[in-house]
């Protein structure tokens, strides 16, 4: 048997995890020739320098 949760039941996404999605789309616009792999970096970089990352 799948149970499934109700939507009011899903997990909500952070404000931090907001911001840095936000982020990635600025510098993935800023630089599109960058790799999505790169833009992730820079982005989890500037967090870990801010102290804003959570394991």
């Amino acid at each position: 048997m799948v149970r499934t949760l109700r939507e009011n039941q899903w997990a909500k996404p952070s404000d931090e995890l907001k911001r840095q999605s936000r982020r990635v789309l600025e510098l993935q616009k800023a630089h599109p020739g960058k790799s999505t792999l790169e833009i992730f970096a820079l982005v989890s970089e500037e967090a870990e320098a801010e102290g804003t990352m959570t394991a």
